[in-house]
């Protein structure tokens, strides 16, 4: 792979996050922050890392493997070596010598146990499963048995024998990948069982399964193929994962990959997800940042673009690690590699460390956090490199995120009434999503209210009916119906159950009702239960403004099915939804209701490029009910089918 105009690649990097949706001009995000301090590694010696691999994992701040070797070429298997550093990656010791390539490494958080996993490839069956109990110290060959149990898959598919990554959940759970191939042990690694295969179409490949895609974020497992996301769940965790289409499409044509390859993927908790993907279409260079808000099941184009190429450089950033679901990072290769970051989620990016002496000269880094501190440890064309920095950080010095700094609040587990019906909220729970049952009698379950699963953690019932009382049960969804395979959805144990009575009114009770809720400081809409961003990738929220409530109308407006229009010379705000037509002026708190003219007490506002007007008179003058809940600073509005 060929590394040119390294610098170049940084910048191009950095203008292909942020460029798209929004323009953004350079200062915004040519901000360097200072906070990173360097440690000189010593040179590890021995061969070398290969460059596909991800073969770091640190047992803590000490304690730290790291595994080398080649998996391919014309020299025989055996290159490859394993070592253990204990003082946080400044010396290094080798433990184990002339085995096969190690391509992945995972271990639990009790330091003691690991796996390392990888092999040979040039040389017929060469595979590589190792598991050590006390910290890397000593190692159990988990080989014959491996083989052995899966020999049959291997040969009736004429596949690699190379394992790819492993990990480790918890003593007995841990998952390994091959090319194509998830396997699955629930007893340490004595036993093995095939999960899925990734059928692979293309003309030339290796890679069906992209080999650092294989992690974890609370229940939810996951690994990303050149065109599906596989997501499993650790309340079941020897049933083969569901696929799920991605936006990036790796294929190889005219002796070229093409089209959209993902590089790096991380989740933050089990919803929130970003992939960053180099896209290749008709031979032109870009970068794409995609995120997902339910769990790997859909995901959108957060920012990037889409007509660069310079030269034939390939992957300027190798890594795109994710903090929170405000903070993440990513690593831009090169003679004067740097690491970028962001502080709003991905939707605007910084360099992070400038100073020559301390730039990470190398093409791959791996990332870790321990307690409040991250590390980025690099490797440099196989080898870990050496008299150079590992740069770490402690986040509590970070850059104030661009997003409110004091969280919305959150509503505790449980249910109120309000003027158009119930309020249900319930803290997070292992699974895809949940189910809410309603019923008025406490001996029956009831009907789900909606016909999907919700992945939130809260919703309004406004279908109810005045002065009655009613049993609302919230149960997980642990897995998704499949009619094609004959399966039903799997349902996990009630997390909670309420009963609340409704009011003496509720709005147009017998009539299909749907709401939106919208929440002070957070930047989701929910439509009858299915939250989305309210200006994706902008971090748009309402805000409150002489004590009403202001939102950026267009999102509602365009929920309820109407239209908005904006006449820059009047600076004129025109909704037209559900038979009404509402007039209103920037900064002016005239409004005209379908030709009647009248005040607000509030002036609509324009911040960050959007227009904010007080929900309670635009929202009602298109008939609609607006309703607020004051313990969680949310507007929820009703309106009929």
């Amino acid at each position: 792979m060929k590394k040119k105009n390294k610098k170049l690649w940084c910048i191009i990097l950095i203008l292909s996050l942020v460029v798209g949706i929004t323009q953004i001009p350079l200062n915004a995000f040519a901000e360097t922050a200072k906070n990173w301090t360097g440690v000189i590694l010593t040179p590890a010696s021995g061969a070398t890392i290969p460059s596909s691999s991800n073969a770091m994992f640190g047992f803590n701040s000490q304690n730290i493997l790291a595994g080398n070797g080649r998996a391919t070429g014309n020299s025989p298997g055996g290159s490859g070596a394993l070592y253990l550093s204990s003082d946080g990656g400044k010396t290094w010791n080798k433990k184990l010598d002339k085995i096969h390539a190690v391509l992945g490494i995972s271990g639990l958080s009790d330091n003691k146990t690991a796996y390392i996993v990888g092999g040979y490839s040039a040389s017929g069956v060469g595979t590589l499963i190792k598991k050590t109990v006390d910290g890397g110290q000593n190692w159990i060959d988990l080989e014959t048995t491996f083989t052995k149990q899966v020999g049959d898959i291997w040969a009736n598919i004429s596949r690699s024998t190379l394992l790819y990554n492993v990990l480790a959940v918890e003593e007995n759970i841990t998952y390994v990948i091959s090319d194509n191939m998830l396997y699955y042990s629930g007893d340490g690694g004595q036993n093995w069982i095939q999960l899925n295969y990734v059928e692979d179409t293309s003309t030339i490949s290796k890679n069906g399964i992209v080999s650092n895609s294989l992690k974890r974020a609370g229940n939810l497992v996951y690994f990303a193929s050149k065109n599906q996301f596989y997501k499993g769940n650790l309340a079941t965790p020897n049933t083969p994962f569901v696929a799920y289409d991605a936006p990036w499409d790796k294929t190889y044509t005219n002796n070229k990959w093409m089209a959209q390859s993902l590089i790096s993927i991380d989740f933050s908790d089990e919803l929130n997800g970003w992939a960053l993907v180099e896209d290749r279409s008709d031979s032109k260079y870009a970068y794409i940042l995609y995120k997902t808000v339910d769990g790997g099941m859909h995901w959108k184009q957060l920012s990037g673009v889409t007509d660069y190429k310079f030269n034939d450089v390939e992957f300027p950033t190798s890594e795109l690690y994710v903090v929170n679901n405000q903070q993440l990072y990513a690593f831009c290769y090169g003679a004067t590699g740097r690491i970028v970051s962001s502080n709003n989620g991905g939707v605007t990016w910084k360099y992070e460390e400038t100073n020559a002496e301390r730039s990470i000269k190398t093409n791959y880094v791996r990332f870790f956090k321990f307690g409040d501190e991250i590390r980025v440890y690099p490797l440099l064309s196989g080898q870990i490199y050496p008299t150079q920095y590992a740069l770490h950080k402690v986040t509590g010095t970070a850059a104030v995120p661009t997003q409110p700094s004091t969280p919305p609040p959150v509503a505790k587990s449980g249910a109120e009434a309000f003027d158009s019906g119930v309020r249900i909220s319930w803290t997070p729970s292992a699974g895809l999503g949940y189910r809410i049952f309603r019923s008025t009698s406490s001996n029956v379950l009831g009907v789900s209210v909606t016909d999907f699963y919700l992945t939130g953690t809260s919703y309004a019932d406004v279908n109810v009916q005045p002065n009655t009382t009613y049993y609302y049960t919230v149960k997980s969804v642990l897995s998704e119906a499949n009619p094609f395979q004959g399966t039903d959805e799997q349902l996990g144990n009630a997390i909670g159950s309420y009963t609340i009575t409704t009011g003496n009114s509720v709005y147009k009770a017998g009539s299909y009702k749907n709401f939106i809720i919208l929440q002070i400081d957070n930047p989701k809409l929910s439509k009858n239960g299915i939250a989305n961003e309210i200006d994706p990738g902008k971090g748009t929220a309402p805000i409150t403004i002489s004590g009403r409530t202001m939102i950026p109308i267009s999102a509602v407006v365009e929920a309820i099915g109407g239209t908005v229009q904006w006449d820059g010379t009047a600076k004129k705000i025109t909704l037209n939804a559900r038979g009404n037509k509402v007039e209103m002026w920037l900064n002016k708190t005239d409004i005209t209701v379908n030709g009647v003219s009248t005040k607000m007490d509030v002036a609509p506002v324009s911040k960050n490029g959007r227009t904010f007007v007080p929900v309670k008179f635009a929202a009602e003058n298109l008939n609609c009910i607006v309703n607020w809940i004051n313990s969680t600073k949310e507007v929820v509005i009703v309106y009929e089918e």
